[in-house]
């Protein structure tokens, strides 16, 4: 757990010379998103290092973790997203994430 916590914590750095500086625009009401991390999982770093752009193009909206494909699609129905995005660290949770993309979309 140790290696991957340094190994987050050095590609951050990494990154970090590539995020937007500057003030962002007023976050758009109509352009909400949603970034999540699979059913299961607990990286992050993906929607982390994308969320900073979008935020700075405008785009308003929620960065989580989901227990389940249910309580994803649950968010999913209570509010309007134009995106949404799941992330995913490995193949282990593949069949979570079929359950929650297709939760998502019934639900949507």
């Amino acid at each position: 757990m140790v290696e991957v916590t340094t190994g987050v914590a050095r590609l951050s750095l990494l990154v970090a010379p590539f995020r937007v500086d500057g003030e962002p625009r007023p976050l758009d009401e109509k352009r909400r998103l949603l970034l999540m991390g699979a059913p299961g999982e607990q990286h992050m770093f993906g929607v982390r290092i994308v969320e900073p752009f979008l935020r700075r193009a405008s785009w308003a909206g929620s960065v989580g973790l989901s227990s389940s494909p249910e309580e994803f699609a649950a968010l999913v129905a209570s509010e309007l997203f134009e995106i949404v995005g799941l992330t995913l660290s490995n193949e282990t949770r593949v069949n979570q994430l079929a359950m929650a993309i297709h939760s998502v979309r019934e639900a949507s």
